[in-house]
């Protein structure tokens, strides 16, 4: 699955659940 499908997915759950933002972090800060 190509990064904008996932990312149409997301949009999708996130409008069902009335969710305006997700943050997506750059880094993974454990490492």
């Amino acid at each position: 699955m190509k990064v904008s499908e996932r990312v149409d997915v997301l949009r999708k759950k996130m409008a069902e659940k009335n969710i305006d933002v997700y943050v997506v972090p750059s880094a993974d800060y454990h490492q």
